[in-house]
């Protein structure tokens, strides 16, 4: 496992349209964004160049058929946090507004620009998230203009599982990877008031999961800023494999490890612990990165 060091000049400044898949059907789009080592460290990009840069430059943000957008990323170095290493920041952007979220299709396709860049296929980077970061590993691989991106996310466990009632439905709210409310179906009042609740959707961050465990294979919809998500966000199976440790109800409703999603079906990560840290394997992604500009 190799721990790169940024050192592309050649690169620094390009500009990419990502789209993940899963088999054939279209997931994620977004932005992806090399700052040039003259313009400064990670952290001198912010919400505001996230905003900016899909608004003026991402070609499919307004795309009906993919499950999510909006979604920029910024790889580079941030000496003050992790000198030497690739740190990767992600963003949720709608509108003119834009906040850092941890994103699992935007990781893959970080991994697939890494490893275009460099000519690594088998490497680790730093997933950062204002104060919280994750380590992932990655496995890339490239055929026929796609890459495929195995990842790894390891994470010291500071998950927030909060058992409540809203609006008459067992809920949970987590604020690990991203903020979510995971609600037992089926729903008693229509999916807008739980929305506008007071754990509802509050900001780009926050994500609402309502699970129906009436079936051999519970039933799952994600909701987000954008309204209801095409598949389901890794963070969110992630989020629900971390919750189901301690909440009985949720474990139980995702014993088979398998949902159903408006994209198909989804596998529920399985989670180990390693050295204190909480790992899990995401799915597998196909990655397909665009050249859109040039900035050195």
């Amino acid at each position: 496992m190799e721990t790169l060091e940024l050192s592309l000049p050649q690169y620094c400044g390009q500009t990419f349209a990502f789209s993940t898949y899963v088999a054939t059907q279209l997931r994620t789009v977004g932005i992806g964004f090399v700052p040039p080592q003259k313009w400064g460290s990670l952290t001198d990009w912010n919400e505001r160049d996230a905003q900016t840069l899909c608004r003026m430059l991402d070609p499919m943000q307004h795309s009906d058929t993919a499950a999510a957008r909006g979604k920029v990323f910024f790889v580079g170095s941030n000496d003050s946090l992790f000198p030497r290493q690739v740190v990767c920041s992600c963003y949720q952007t709608k509108d003119n507004e834009a906040l850092p979220v941890f994103c699992g299709n935007s990781s893959s396709a970080a991994a697939a620009l890494i490893g275009n860049i460099s000519g690594a296929r088998d490497f680790s980077f730093r997933l950062a998230c204002e104060d919280t970061s994750l380590e992932v590993r990655a496995n890339v691989s490239f055929t026929k203009k796609t890459w495929l991106v195995d990842q790894i996310w390891q994470i010291e466990n500071r998950l927030n599982a909060v058992e409540l009632d809203v609006l008459g439905h067992k809920s949970v709210l987590c604020s690990f990877l991203n903020d979510y409310l995971i609600v037992k179906g089926p729903l008693k009042v229509d999916i807008s008031k739980i929305v506008s609740s007071e754990h509802g959707i509050r900001s780009l961050r926050s994500k609402i999961a309502v699970i129906d465990d009436g079936l051999m294979t519970p039933a799952i919809r994600f909701y987000n800023c954008n309204g209801q998500h095409g598949a389901a966000p890794q963070t969110g199976l992630a989020t629900i494999a971390l919750a189901a440790r301690s909440v009985s109800w949720l474990a139980e409703a995702v014993r088979a490890k398998r949902v159903v999603t408006p994209g198909g079906v989804e596998l529920i990560p399985e989670v180990s612990v390693q050295n204190d840290l909480l790992c899990f394997a995401m799915p597998c992604r196909a990655v397909k990165l665009k050249e859109l500009a040039y900035r050195g």
